[in-house]
């Protein structure tokens, strides 16, 4: 038991590492490895949930909504790893990764350094710490939920390669 408990807690390891690549590549990068495709102005909003009057509302919902969505289990695989028992420190993990992608996109010219995307990015975060103590609270075993969450991140990281591995190919690079 203890054997597979540490193949599962190495598998998670990695699993994170690679999600949060993916998610920096995702973010940052937006997909692209052209950097004539991502220069842009230097931008700053620190108007909480402040959009310009020509963006349409479902950009704004959509935009919201996946960035929620994105960093979700990245709060699941964080308190799962790193904060064993500790929820604060998980979130803090969250917030201050988000807080450095947008100072990244902002020192890079690559994206615009916004705090509604600090703070859903963040609530993805604490939702998903949610949904692991939940899962706790459900299977009464650590191992159970590490094991479940392993095997979905694991299904999640191939079927998230072979898209990267498409849309790469597709956009020829």
């Amino acid at each position: 038991m203890k054997l597979k408990n540490q193949y599962i807690s190495v598998g998670m390891k990695v699993l994170t590492v690679y999600y949060i690549i993916w998610l920096i590549f995702i973010v940052v990068f937006k997909m692209t490895f052209s950097i004539n495709n991502l220069l842009i102005e230097r931008q700053i909003n620190l108007l909480p949930f402040y959009y310009d009057n020509t963006v349409d509302i479902k950009v704004i919902f959509d935009e919201m909504v996946s960035n929620i969505l994105i960093f979700l289990p990245l709060g699941i695989m964080i308190r799962s790893i790193l904060f064993r028992k500790n929820n604060l420190k998980s979130i803090l993990f969250v917030f201050f990764f988000s807080l450095a992608i947008e100072f990244l996109q902002y020192a890079l010219s690559i994206g615009v350094f916004d705090i509604t995307d600090i703070i859903n990015n963040t609530l993805g975060g604490v939702l998903g710490v949610g949904i692991y103590n939940l899962a706790l609270k459900k299977f009464k075993s650590k191992f159970k939920v590490d094991k479940f969450i392993f095997w979905i991140a694991f299904i999640s990281a191939i079927f998230i390669s072979l898209v990267l591995i498409v849309f790469l190919k597709y956009n020829g690079i």
